[in-house]
């Protein structure tokens, strides 16, 4: 038969936490990345650089 390895329920919450904490960061910057560029666009200036 095969083992399961066993999980404490304050683990699961550690690591639930760790990993929302991290998706709401990645969204955050995602979202100042999204406005810094609809500022940029406003102002008529192109949001990338192009060589």
């Amino acid at each position: 038969m095969a083992e399961y390895q066993r999980f404490s329920l304050r683990t699961l919450v550690i690591v639930m936490t760790a990993v929302t904490l991290w998706i709401g960061y990645a969204s955050y910057r995602a979202n100042r990345q999204r406005e810094a560029v609809e500022a940029m666009q406003a102002q008529g200036r192109p949001s990338a650089v192009c060589t």
